[in-house]
């Protein structure tokens, strides 16, 4: 009902949370085609938050992912970097990852296996499919009768 009602109350400033978005991405991620005899780390920035939700690491190790607010330590394998608004579009369906890669609003570094591998394991919100519908134009309200 959101996706299609109040889209763009879900990408408002005031609603744009990178713990929660992240936390999410991290519920939904897939160990498909990552490598299981070593460990592979992602790290995430975010543009237009505070200087200390900024940065996530993603961990995948023997098949599980780990999310980490703090520098791992580890060697990073693949930078993701985009505005939080941009980011929180694509999750929720709203834009295409190719249109914000196209438009440099993200960008991915890394070698070209992994920045491929980042469209394997990179899963959309369970709500994305009704987000890649067009918005409604008014809420489905009646006017009540006295």
């Amino acid at each position: 009902w959101a996706q299609r009602w109040v889209r763009d109350d879900l990408t408002a400033e005031e609603n744009l949370d990178p713990d929660l978005l992240m936390w999410d991405i991290r519920r939904r991620v897939t160990s498909d085609g990552m490598p299981r005899d070593r460990r592979f780390v992602v790290r995430f920035h975010y543009a237009g938050v505070s200087a200390n939700r900024r940065r996530y690491w993603l961990v995948f190790e023997k098949g599980d992912a780990d999310l980490c607010v703090k520098d791992p330590g580890f060697e990073v394998d693949l930078y993701v970097s985009s505005d939080i608004r941009t980011m929180v579009k694509i999750w929720l369906g709203h834009e295409a990852m190719a249109n914000a890669l196209r438009e440099n609003r993200l960008t991915l570094d890394g070698t070209p296996e992994d920045i491929k591998t980042f469209r394997k394991w990179y899963s959309l919100s369970g709500f994305a499919e009704a987000g890649s519908h067009p918005p409604a134009r008014s809420l489905p309200c009646r006017p009540m009768s006295h």
